[in-house]
């Protein structure tokens, strides 16, 4: 947010100190359903997991962060 400001790329003087950053989330749960081999599913879980969380990679502070979740049966 700062590097737009500092680029002119947002209209106006935003105040970044009282920004609201707004993220989701989502949990992948396996379950029994035929489609997708088990295996399949514990590899794609285990990659879900195991990706970077959002506000940490974009650096939002955690005061001004709000995250929503899902969870999604495969």
């Amino acid at each position: 947010m700062r590097l737009a400001v500092d680029q002119h790329l947002v209209e106006g003087e935003p105040n970044i100190d009282q920004a609201a950053y707004f993220l989701s989330q989502i949990t992948i749960v396996p379950t029994d359903r035929p489609g997708l081999g088990a295996w399949r599913k514990k590899l794609y879980v285990t990659l879900a997991r195991n990706a970077a969380n959002p506000a940490e990679y974009f650096r939002l502070p955690d005061n001004q962060t709000v995250t929503m979740n899902r969870r999604i049966q495969l």
